[in-house]
């Protein structure tokens, strides 16, 4: 299981790297903690397709402090 206590509860940018150290994902967030930790609940409240990203998630980089435009 990965360590999410190092996740800021700031708005930025998290990238999902699989063990070879590509970048799967690359998201943004209001709250990082928050919207990490979505992705590491319930396996049932996930879609085929998050699941199987979630299954592969090897590291987590989190970039606090990016301007989070609205589109």
């Amino acid at each position: 299981m990965l360590d999410l206590s190092h996740i800021p509860n700031s708005p930025g940018v998290y990238i999902y790297k699989n063990s070879a150290g590509k970048i799967i994902y690359i998201g943004k967030a209001v709250n990082l903690k928050k919207r990490v930790s979505q992705y590491f609940q319930s396996d049932h409240a996930l879609s085929y397709k998050t699941g199987r990203l979630v299954s592969e998630i090897a590291d987590i980089d989190c970039r606090p402090g990016f301007v989070l435009a609205h589109s």
